[in-house]
């Protein structure tokens, strides 16, 4: 067996290959090194140029490396205290402070006002009731003059102001009134819904094929149209079928499956998108879609173990459960705070804040700035 050693060009060598044997055109042996040992000692000595060239360099490199990573650090550091002392010095000379995470307030109108109680500085205009998730998960009710923050899994995320909206729905939170088609099927579960005080309404199926939708007529209009309900996590059914439908006979539907959040077996021209919110035991799920401009409208929710149907045949079987609570149809895109009604439906109005500060006059240099000396 021959052995043998290339210089490739990519470390600075020519190329050629050197064996241990008498080959007169690469042979270190037997006469044949007279004509191949200056060859290979040039090409050695070109490697070795190489190696201590580049390894120059990669040291080079691994200490520009090392001086990048310590300012890093640095620039980190220093960011990381500045970025606090910077806004202390902008609370500090802020007329105007809100820390809606936080629930502080502060506002500086000739004395300075730090309060938790953001009426003592603000007004909120708001003609109805609200219910907002507060920080216990659950969906606390904030009164007309009360301002809303908005937690979501015990984190504050800062103030909630809404546009008008209106639920179309008629007894929202109770499937079992004859408003709802479908409906006398549903019992308490005992289980807390994201509705403080409120618990999810229960269907446990009983027979094979059991019916498993129930709907609502609601006056129809122009624009999105969005249906929502809260689902509970005991639920084991997998998915929900949404529909809008039409006094004509049209509909637009879509299933959301409650594990992926995913939606599938879109039928009809609705353009559905589906939006999921966490809350206390379960989720809100809805499906926004493109209404008739029809007199009459109809909501439809059905609950299904095929994710791909959009079919309202029952595929229930006997040991599921569904849990659900607070139902909710409203023209608007995405769904909004969950409004309950009763024997109406209910509007909720627009939201807007106040900031309560007395404006400073403005100075007078009409008499031009006398000069000290």
């Amino acid at each position: 067996m021959v052995d043998q050693v290339t210089f490739p060009p990519s470390i600075g060598g020519s190329g050629n290959t050197y064996t241990n044997d008498a080959n007169p055109e690469t042979g270190m042996y037997g006469g044949a090194h007279r004509k191949n040992f200056f060859p290979i000692q040039a090409d050695m000595v070109a490697a070795a140029g190489y190696v201590s060239q580049y390894a120059q360099a990669i040291d080079g490199a691994k200490a520009n490396a090392d001086r990048a990573e310590d300012a890093k650090g640095y620039v980190e550091a220093v960011a990381d205290q500045y970025q606090i002392n910077i806004l202390e010095q902008f609370r500090r000379s802020a007329t105007l402070d809100f820390d809606f995470g936080r629930g502080i307030y502060n506002a500086d109108s000739k004395s300075l006002t730090q309060t938790t109680d953001f009426s003592a500085v603000g007004t909120v205009t708001r003609e109805t009731l609200k219910l907002e998730e507060g920080a216990s998960g659950a969906l606390e009710e904030f009164g007309v003059d009360e301002i809303s923050r908005r937690w979501l899994d015990s984190q504050p995320l800062g103030a909630s102001v809404g546009e008008a909206r209106k639920n179309e729905v008629l007894h929202s939170g109770d499937f079992n009134e004859s408003i709802w088609i479908g409906g006398t099927l549903w019992f308490d579960s005992g289980i807390p819904s994201p509705i403080k005080s409120v618990n999810f309404q229960r269907m446990a199926v009983t027979v094979a094929g059991q019916s498993n939708a129930i709907s609502q007529d609601f006056p129809g209009g122009l624009g999105r149209v969005t249906l929502s309900v809260f689902v509970g996590n005991a639920t084991t059914t997998g998915n929900i079928l949404f529909a809008l439908s039409d006094n004509a006979g049209g509909s637009s539907r879509a299933t959301v499956n409650f594990d992926s959040e995913e939606i599938t077996g879109v039928n009809g021209f609705g353009n559905p998108i589906v939006y999921v919110d966490p809350c206390v035991n379960g989720k809100r799920i809805g499906i926004s879609f493109d209404s008739y401009d029809v007199d009459t409208q109809r909501a439809v929710y059905s609950f299904k173990n095929s994710q791909q149907s959009v079919s309202f045949i029952s595929d229930l079987v006997v040991g599921d459960v569904i849990d659900v609570e607070g139902s909710q149809v409203e023209f608007g895109e995405c769904f909004s705070p969950y409004i309950p009604t009763t024997t109406a439906s209910i509007f909720r109005a627009s939201e807007n804040i106040f900031f309560d500060v007395e404006a400073s006059p403005s100075p007078d240099f009409s008499q031009g700035i006398k000069e000290s000396g």
